[in-house]
């Protein structure tokens, strides 16, 4: 018997061969299930790394979405106002048949509550009194029981140094004033939509204007510019 026949029989005789086979199948198997133990182990970070990136790109747009939010407001609290700059002779004063009564306790339509906040006054305007303004039904009668036929409403916010708002308004008629302008103004200005002529003489400021079913007549004394922006943009939304 040669070397390699007895090295042959040696193998045959010492080594189990089926159960050699099956131990090594077995490891096999446990070497797959140990690589999917893996796989999941390695999937839980990849899906938390996934939800990290999508929470902070989330945050991302509605940072820059609040950054634009903010950035728009303040280009329209910047708003540039087309002043129309009056003489003495554009303004011509009326004789108004009317009887105006002040009367802080009735209870008025008010025109600024609606979506989109209140209004944005001087924080020194810190007086407000409330106006009703009376026509008379037969215009050649001077007789004050005559005054009957309710026109306009009037809200004024002032202090005691001569700064004020008076916002006359009403839905039905156009509000009335004792004088009137010659209307050479050519300036506009636009907001959000709405156009208006603005008038200045000395440091009174004057407008009107319909928005939200109101027609509004606005003046105003000793009030800075910036000031009747902020005011404005808080009426037109």
């Amino acid at each position: 018997m040669t070397n390699k026949e007895k090295l042959k029989n040696a193998i045959d005789k010492d080594i189990n061969k089926t159960k050699n086979y099956n131990l090594v199948i077995n490891n096999m198997d446990k070497g797959s299930n140990n690589k999917k133990h893996l796989w999941k182990l390695c999937f839980v970070p990849i899906c938390l790394s996934i939800l990290i990136i999508g929470i902070m790109f989330i945050n991302q747009n509605r940072l820059t979405n609040e950054l634009s939010q903010n950035f728009n407001t303040d280009e329209e609290q910047n708003l540039k106002l087309n002043i129309n700059i009056l003489n003495n002779d554009e303004i011509i004063s009326l004789d108004t048949n009317v009887d105006i009564i002040l009367d802080n306790n009735i209870n008025i339509p008010y025109p600024f509550k609606y979506d989109g906040g209140e209004i944005i006054i001087p924080h020194d305007l810190d007086k407000s009194n409330t106006y009703i303004v009376y026509t008379n039904a037969n215009k050649d009668s001077y007789d004050s029981l005559s005054y009957n036929v309710l026109y306009n409403y009037i809200l004024c916010y002032t202090n005691d140094n001569g700064r004020n708002i008076k916002v006359a308004y009403s839905k039905d008629n156009i509000p009335i004033r004792d004088y009137f302008f010659k209307d050479n103004g050519l300036k506009t200005t636009t907001i959000n939509g709405i156009e208006l002529k603005i008038y200045q003489f000395e440091n009174n400021y004057f407008t009107n204007f319909n928005y939200n079913n109101y027609n509004f007549d606005i003046e105003t004394s000793n009030i800075t510019e910036k000031e009747l922006s902020d005011f404005l943009l808080s009426i037109i939304k």
